[in-house]
């Protein structure tokens, strides 16, 4: 009965995916996607190499009909472009133009911003807690790896990866992506520096699990330093105004990654105060379990 009911929501999810998928596409900017026209275009940036129609098809599992016909289509509306096989005239490659690339990494920070955020320790959390506390140790051991970021940039606390491997690690997202195939210079990426809000994030994943749970051991060995650190770094990343009464978080991506380097993004905003909120809760409590 339990496997069923996991199976069950397992497969909610698959189709909430597949929804918001669509909901991204649907994007102001990128109205004329769909989310097969999504795939299609990160299946043409995908890998070091470039790819042919054939290739593509082929790593979408779809006929070559139906491959011409969906680049034809991102063609004429300027996602991608063809250009000759050096090594063979016979064949051409597609290449994602500069609009092509722009919505490609739209695509894909924003699944991989609402995967990690709105649906694995949600899902977990009401299904599998334990599976989430796992997922929040490892943010635990990464306590570390976020304090060295946050010194590398300036700041005390501790600043957590946007993309990272080994808790210890840190940071990984690269600074650079794929080359212009125009000018060749490879695009900047600022996720990294500039998607503060993760680390927000987690504080708040943090507290929500110990909400669920009840889980004081957790909160004991990990979850209190995760919350205190993370709002160190939040009160020395922030500035103040000449008077000092109003502060601000200046030059940030937020979640939705198409405007970049902003100044009071709101999420992110009320996600640090939330963070900042949580932190003095902690501190001014002598016993809170």
């Amino acid at each position: 009965m339990r496997t069923k009911i996991i199976n069950e929501q397992l497969t909610d999810l698959f189709y909430n995916f597949i929804e918001m998928e669509d909901r991204i596409a649907a994007n102001d900017r990128y109205a004329d996607l769909n989310s097969s026209d999504m795939r299609f275009l990160s299946a043409v940036g995908k890998g070091s190499h470039p790819r042919t129609i054939t290739q593509v098809g082929d790593y979408l599992r779809v006929g070559r009909q139906t491959a011409h016909h969906a680049s034809s289509s991102l063609i004429r509306r300027g996602y991608i472009t063809k250009m000759t096989n050096p090594n063979d005239a016979r064949s051409q490659w597609l290449i994602l133009t500069d609009k092509g690339m722009e919505a490609v990494a739209y695509y894909r920070n924003r699944i991989r911003s609402n995967v990690k955020g709105m649906c694995i320790l949600p899902f977990f959390l009401l299904t599998e807690p334990a599976e989430a506390k796992r997922l929040l140790i490892y943010r635990g051991r990464g306590l570390q790896g976020a304090k060295t970021k946050a010194y590398r940039n300036g700041y005390k606390g501790a600043m957590y990866p946007w993309e990272a491997a080994r808790p210890e690690y840190g940071e990984t997202t690269p600074e650079r992506g794929m080359a212009d195939p125009q000018t060749g210079e490879r695009t900047s990426i600022y996720t990294g520096k500039k998607e503060l809000h993760i680390s927000a994030d987690i504080s708040h994943a943090v507290w929500k699990y110990y909400q669920a749970t009840g889980d004081e051991e957790f909160m004991k060995q990990w979850g209190d330093e995760i919350i205190l650190a993370t709002a160190v770094f939040w009160a020395d990343r922030v500035e103040w105004d000449e008077d000092g009464r109003v502060c601000h978080i200046r030059d940030v991506i937020g979640p939705d990654e198409y405007k970049q380097r902003l100044t009071d993004n709101t999420y992110t905003n009320y996600m640090a105060r939330n963070n900042l909120r949580l932190a003095v809760q902690i501190a001014e409590s002598e016993v809170l379990y």
